[in-house]
């Protein structure tokens, strides 16, 4: 049921919340909202599947939810297809994601059919040593994937020494 309309907005009201599944900001007037993990289980029930797992990856690496809170508030959920549909979105996830450009090309991949991917790797030389850390990692065939916009990449020497640093450890 539409609940407010402007010209640019139009609110409506999905479901009713038990006053439980709600928070009042302290010191405020009343409003209520919906806790962060409601809000990313409505995202995971509306949205499209990649939209709702940017989501959910933002506030992961935010620490607004844990994976163990989303599962908890998960338990609420009723009916097997909205539970269903918010487990894949939460499968989706991985709190380590570094930013929506990370989540999108992952779940990307991942929805493709792109296996022996492993995400946030720590690679080390042949010693041992810790070398860094990259966003995508195939080890079968020792292919690094770095996804990052040019906000991180301005500077083109700390890039190539990476990529040597890369080359020299195999």
């Amino acid at each position: 049921r539409v609940v407010a309309t402007t010209p640019a907005l139009r609110v409506r009201q999905r479901r009713h919340l038990d006053r439980e599944r709600v928070v009042v900001l302290p010191d405020t007037a009343p409003l209520w909202l919906t806790t962060a993990e409601q809000t990313v289980i409505d995202c995971a029930l509306t949205l499209p599947l990649l939209h709702a797992v940017v989501v959910c990856d933002s506030a992961l690496r935010a620490r607004a939810v844990t994976v163990d809170g989303m599962r908890r508030a998960m338990r609420n959920l009723q009916g097997q297809r909205e539970a269903r549909r918010a487990r894949r979105v939460l499968e989706l996830c991985d709190p380590e994601a570094g930013s929506v450009l990370e989540s999108v090309l992952r779940v990307r991949m991942t929805l493709a059919g792109i296996v022996g991917l492993a995400s946030q790797v720590q690679l080390r030389d042949r010693s041992g040593t810790h070398l860094l850390r990259v966003d995508f990692c195939f080890e079968d065939v020792r292919l690094v994937v770095e996804v990052d916009g040019q906000k991180w990449h301005q500077d083109v020497e700390r890039d190539r020494r990476r990529d040597n640093q890369l080359a020299a450890a195999g």
